[in-house]
């Protein structure tokens, strides 16, 4: 997996049923008896970012939809060799469950 290929990463989380999984790590912030992060069923859509790499795809159903960012390339990524795809933003048609993505890079 790699920050270029987020429908990837968002697919093995679905597989495992987890937002956050780290093998033999516990996730939770704080001591809670319920780990939160849990997916008890797939949702419809599953909606993510934070890694400023747009994507769309499906896994056994579920839309997968990565936001980008409206922010360039910063030094911290330039040092790691990773482009994100700045100022493109998917929607989803919830009539029909097509997927659009806008281009705002004018």
């Amino acid at each position: 997996l790699s920050y270029d290929t987020p429908i990837e990463s968002m697919k093995e989380m679905c597989m495992r049923r987890h937002v956050a999984p780290i093998y033999g790590g516990k996730n939770a912030i704080s001591p809670e008896n319920k780990d939160y992060l849990v997916m008890e069923r797939l949702p419809n859509i599953f909606v993510t970012g934070h890694i400023h790499k747009v994507g769309q795809g499906t896994y056994n159903g579920v839309r997968l939809l990565n936001a980008s960012t409206f922010q360039n390339q910063t030094p911290f990524q330039k040092q790691h060799n990773f482009n994100p795809t700045p100022c493109m933003f998917p929607t989803i048609d919830l009539s029909n469950g097509l997927i659009r993505m806008h281009d705002f890079n004018i």
